[in-house]
């Protein structure tokens, strides 16, 4: 009988002892399919982010590309009414077309054609670029204690998105402006050229400024989206055609240059 009460407390120890492991293993099967689905929730968040940054950078590329090409379109349709050989006249009329269809196939990118006329050219914002004054200084003020891990690190990422895109804009703002003073530049060049020098005057730009927007797009290749490099590969073969073309032209034209400047000859006298 002695040894009945402790059986009892030893009985009592082992089943709070089980009941206790129980409950402990119940909490932790409660708790694992909670932490797996944060998890989850956390690497979808991770993957949402980067398709985000992909769709922005590829935005970004894209507003570029517009504003090159759109100064192409600009400078070839003023060269065009001034132009004298056939074969440059009609690849002046080639570059409009060329550079207006691979705008249409960045508007899939979210860009645009962009009026760069004289007009605009000292404006203090251009109206075609959308820069958002005060992006970049975006409140970051967050009340910690008011509001969850998840809920901070959100507007953590929702915060660097805004200084991003701010600062986004504002280069392709100053990109826009710079394309501007370039087509000004360009056109009041071949304005101010005589009539049989504006034919080689234009090609030989033609083939400068096609080799830069080969390397242009070959680096940009790099660093887009899967979606966007099928676009840009398909230009830089665009472009490699335009700059062969523009290299045979400027050729033909500097052998016609030759064969028209008349030969001196000098005298020499006893």
């Amino acid at each position: 009988m002695r040894w009945t009460p402790a059986l009892t407390v030893g009985s009592i120890a082992l089943s709070a002892g089980m009941a206790f492991a129980q409950q402990s293993n119940t909490e932790t099967e409660r708790r694992q399919p909670a932490a797996a689905e944060r998890q989850q929730g956390e690497r979808e968040g991770v993957r949402r982010e980067g398709r985000r940054d992909a769709n922005q950078k590829d935005a970004m590329f894209a507003k570029c590309l517009a504003i090159d090409n759109s100064a192409e379109v600009q400078i070839s349709e003023f060269a065009a009414q001034r132009l004298q050989n056939d074969q440059a006249k009609q690849f002046a009329q080639q570059m409009v077309r060329d550079h207006r269809t691979m705008l249409e196939k960045l508007g899939q990118f979210g860009a645009k054609e962009i009026n760069l006329s004289a007009a605009n050219a000292k404006s203090d914002q251009p109206a075609d670029v959308n820069v958002r004054a005060g992006a970049g200084q975006a409140d970051v003020n967050v009340q910690v204690d008011e509001r969850d891990g998840e809920q901070r690190r959100a507007e953590r990422r929702e915060t660097r998105t805004e200084r991003r895109e701010g600062d986004e804009a504002d280069f392709v703002a100053i990109k826009q402006e710079i394309a501007q003073e370039c087509v000004r530049t360009a056109q009041e060049e071949l304005a101010a050229k005589p009539a049989n020098e504006v034919d080689r005057c234009y090609m030989a730009a033609q083939v400068f400024s096609h080799q830069h927007m080969l390397v242009g797009l070959k680096v940009l290749e790099r660093h887009a989206s899967p979606e966007m490099k099928e676009t840009l590969t398909q230009a830089a073969q665009t472009t490699e055609q335009h700059l062969n073309h523009a290299k045979e032209i400027l050729k033909a034209l500097d052998g016609q240059h030759q064969n028209e400047t008349p030969a001196t000859s000098g005298t020499t006298s006893r």
